[in-house]
């Protein structure tokens, strides 16, 4: 079930300096920007925040997700957490759509 109070994570998408790598981030509530580096060709990439919000962003981003929280959990990371998974979308810098979900600890 998810959080009735979690609210939704608002991400942007910033081109960086090498002109093909571009980062896919949040400004986290506990004061933490977490973001994933892509290019056009990148498979899903993605990052954990201090507080355990953990997102993933390109193509595949929620089973690459999930596939990160299950190995996390194999290994004795996380063991006692829960997460509800949201999707997103959000635009590259040459306008195609990027898929991008992420996980919020629950309980």
């Amino acid at each position: 079930m998810a959080d009735p109070t979690a609210q939704p994570i608002e991400f942007s998408v910033k081109l960086l300096r090498d002109g093909e790598t571009y980062g896919v981030r949040y400004a986290c509530a506990c004061g933490c920007r977490p973001q994933v580096r892509l290019t056009r060709s990148s498979a899903a990439a993605h990052e954990h925040c201090c507080c355990g919000i953990a997102h993933a962003a390109g193509p595949d981003a929620r089973p690459h997700l999930e596939s990160y929280l299950a190995e996390r959990r194999a290994n004795g990371l996380d063991v006692d957490r829960r997460y509800t998974v949201y999707e997103a979308q959000v635009t590259d810098p040459w306008g195609g759509p990027v898929p991008v979900a992420y996980a919020i600890p629950v309980g």
